[in-house]
């Protein structure tokens, strides 16, 4: 029975249900794993996608190209760790001979010199940073957040 007061409603009585707390932290951790997972796959695909196949090389400032064997597409990732709650996504490191690694080469540019030949400079091909801001919008982090609550797939767009 409820009874109305200057200051606010005053409930008497017991609810009948405990409220499980436990559960509920339960299922919120479950959507915020859902939810970065599904951003995690879709930053992924965003920059694979970028990334058109083509013979000469992308202007700078532009996704690189893939040519004849698109190995920087195949060696896009992501994966969630359990222990910080958190993804990854990126490209796998592999090291050229100049020490500094191929997709760091073609994300921030770089200079490379082998051993007897001049030094090449190599300007910046982003794809990795335009791939996260377009799927860190408060439009798509909110789609996702109601994906993973309500187990729909919804289809936003950001255009």
């Amino acid at each position: 029975m409820a009874v109305a007061t200057s200051f606010g409603i005053n409930i008497r009585g017991s609810l009948k249900r405990k409220f499980e707390w436990n559960k509920l932290a339960q299922r919120t951790m479950d959507a915020a794993k859902k939810s970065l997972i599904r951003q995690a796959a879709y930053i992924r695909r965003v920059a694979r996608s970028s990334m058109h196949r083509a013979e000469k090389a992308s202007a700078p400032g532009k996704p690189p190209n893939t040519h004849d064997n698109p190995l920087i597409k195949k060696l896009l990732y992501w994966d969630y760790d359990d222990s910080t709650g958190s993804v990854v996504v990126g490209p796998v490191a592999r090291r050229g001979r100049s020490g500094q690694t191929v997709p760091e080469l073609m994300e921030y540019g770089g200079t490379v010199q082998r051993p007897g030949q001049k030094v090449r400079t190599y300007p910046p091909r982003p794809y990795m940073q335009p791939a996260f801001e377009k799927g860190s919008t408060p439009v798509m982090m909110s789609a996702f957040w109601l994906q993973s609550l309500e187990g729909k797939d919804y289809r936003v767009s950001t255009d």
